[in-house]
């Protein structure tokens, strides 16, 4: 009978082994702190990066190549609220 092949422990007990479990077996910082998200009535618009349009589905705003030229769903800036941490 072969040994079970141990993989990397799963260190935030989660019941799975991903990329959470070797963040915080790594130390990265800022890893541990979590908690609820205070969402501000403030917003920001941002512009797209050159060579692409923001494009606006249900309330998402999604990347897409190409400058930007009405269309359906092409928005010029993307609103986003603002948001910290408690």
């Amino acid at each position: 009978m072969r040994a079970k092949k141990k993989g990397f422990p799963d260190l935030n007990k989660d019941g799975k082994v991903d990329k959470k479990d070797i963040l915080k077996g790594r130390g990265v910082p800022g890893f541990k702190k979590g908690g609820k998200l205070n969402i501000s009535n403030k917003s920001v618009s941002i512009d797209p990066p050159a060579g692409h349009h923001w494009m606006e589905e249900q309330g998402r705003y999604y990347l897409m190549k190409g400058d930007y030229k009405p269309h359906p769903g092409a928005v010029k800036k993307a609103k986003f609220k603002l948001v910290d941490h408690s």
